[in-house]
């Protein structure tokens, strides 16, 4: 018997908000590891009649090219909710939608959600390069280098100087890298990252 593809995809979502997946049984290795920062303190969210409406308004409206429409949904869920994952998928359908103000609207709602997230504030540092508005995303470019890997310096630099490049005014870029790095003249990666942006924004 062939299930009906909206059931399936009512399971999935059902599955992905109640936990179900929590109820397999571990490895003992995995028992003991800690669960990624992006798994932690998930709120445990009530499957409503309301919220599963709009939840299948998004998958919908993804299988019928409507990302916008998707975004809209999947932000309402996550304001509704508290829940970053549907914070995440709204910033993406809105960035494939090309609307700038819902996306970034999303990304902060998920940056509140999840303040150690790096893929967060990744998302909203560019949104906001991207719309002119480098200077509110300079605390995020902050938090890009405090959470990089430890040990791995050049990441979050490079990353930062990625960003950056993408600035409509390539100078105040520049004055931003300067102000991110003046905490750590004496880092090679910090000022190999500067002069690769200066290189690039000419």
């Amino acid at each position: 018997m062939r299930i009906p593809q909206r059931l399936m995809i009512a399971g999935i979502l059902l599955a992905a908000l109640t936990g179900c997946a929590a109820m397999e049984p571990e490895s003992p290795q995995s028992a003991n590891e800690p669960a990624p920062p992006e798994e932690q303190d998930l709120p445990q969210v009530e499957l409503s009649a309301g919220l599963f409406y709009k939840l299948m308004v998004a998958e919908f409206a993804v299988q019928q090219g409507q990302p916008r429409l998707a975004a809209e949904a999947y932000l309402s869920g996550a304001q509704e909710t508290g829940d970053p994952r549907l914070a995440r998928r709204a910033t993406q359908a809105a960035v494939y939608a090309r609307d700038s103000a819902t996306a970034i609207t999303a990304a902060q709602l998920w940056v509140e959600l999840q303040p150690e997230n790096l893929d967060a504030h990744q998302s909203l540092a560019a949104l906001l390069i991207r719309s002119g508005q480098s200077d509110r995303a300079l605390p995020h470019l902050e938090k890009i280098l405090a959470l990089s890997p430890q040990g791995e310096p050049e990441h979050g630099y490079q990353l930062v100087a990625n960003l950056l490049a993408t600035a409509e005014e390539p100078q105040q870029a520049l004055r931003y890298m300067e102000q991110l790095i003046a905490a750590h003249p004496d880092e090679p990666e910090a000022l190999y990252a500067h002069a690769q942006l200066a290189n690039e924004v000419g």
